[in-house]
């Protein structure tokens, strides 16, 4: 499951990820990392977690999201 050691980690996976997907939402931010921000730590060792397929880990780096759909260019 996608881990964030601090905020700053979480704050590039967003710009890197989030920013750029429909699912996005200006007022409301992001639905995964919501997900991942509110149960990381309660969720973390639980193997059947819908968190680990929603950021799943590659290596040590955070995966894509499962969501991720790129906006179309403006």
């Amino acid at each position: 499951m996608g881990y964030f050691a601090n905020g700053t980690e979480a704050d590039l996976y967003c710009e890197r990820w989030c920013s750029r997907c429909v699912h996005h939402l200006p007022k409301h931010g992001c639905p995964a990392m919501l997900a991942h921000s509110l149960w990381n730590y309660d969720e973390c060792t639980n193997d059947g977690s819908i968190l680990h397929k929603m950021i799943p880990m590659e290596g040590i780096r955070n995966g894509e999201c499962f969501a991720f759909v790129p906006r179309e260019a403006e």
